[in-house]
Order: structure tokens, then sequence, then C-alpha cells
């Protein structure tokens, strides 16, 4: 199971329909009903009754969804998270500083740096040469 067969689920059961999910997700219907009966078939039981086109969720479905729908919510969350740090929009930078350089060069590129990434955290170390250890 991949988060590509949970949102498949989703919007089948949202739409209470193969056909219109595929249209909203923009992929054949053939293709979301395989992956769900493999979702079913994966987990052991059935997580739609199937009248005609219309589809209903069982009892395991509407747990099933639930579920399904923290899973993406999390999945979401995550990628977000890792998008702003990789665009620099969060992290933690952790600077060491000779004392002389720090105290006259330094504050005005921070303040600069800290207007352009406000959610990016700055650790300084200002110390002579021989107390620094690199990490």
């Amino acid at each position: 199971m991949d988060i590509r067969h949970l949102q498949y689920f989703l919007e089948v059961a949202r739409q209470q329909s193969f056909t219109k999910a595929a249209e909203v997700l923009y992929i054949t219907q053939p293709t979301i009903s395989k992956t769900v009966k493999s979702l079913e078939e994966e987990l052991g039981i059935t997580l739609l009754d199937r009248y005609g086109k219309k589809v209903e969720l069982t009892d395991a479905g509407h747990v099933f969804f639930r579920q399904a729908l923290e899973i993406e919510k999390s999945f979401r969350s995550l990628s977000s998270e890792l998008d702003d740090l990789m665009n620099l929009k969060k992290g933690h930078l952790r600077i060491g500083l000779p004392p002389m350089v720090g105290s006259s060069f330094f504050p005005m590129i921070i303040g600069e740096f800290h207007k352009a990434y406000p959610q990016v955290t700055i650790q300084l170390f200002e110390d002579g040469a021989k107390k620094w250890r690199p990490m």
C-alpha cells in the first residue's frame, strides 16, 4: 500500500463512484478500480459495497476512510515541511565566528538574513580558534 492507493480510495469514497473519482484524479477508471480492489485484497476486507455505478462505504470502509484522511493529512504536512526545509524557509543554522570578525561584521549580515528567512533559527558560536571544533 502506498499513499496513492489511499488517495484513490478516498476520492472514490468522496465521489461515491469510480468513474467520477477517475475524472477528478485524471486517471482511467480501470486503474482506480484495480487499485482499490488490490487495496481490499491486501487488507483482506471489503471497503466498498458496489451497486452498479454507485459505491458506498462498508463499516470497515468508514474506519479505513477516517484513518486514510489522517494519513493523507500527515503526508501533506510532511511534504510541506520538507519543502520548507529544502527551500530554506525553515531550519537551523550554526555559525562559528572568531571574536574580532563576529562583533563588527556579522550583525548586519545576520539581520538581513533573518529578514529574508524568518523561520530559520541562527546559533552563533564566538570563540577563539583553539576552542572551536568542527561537528
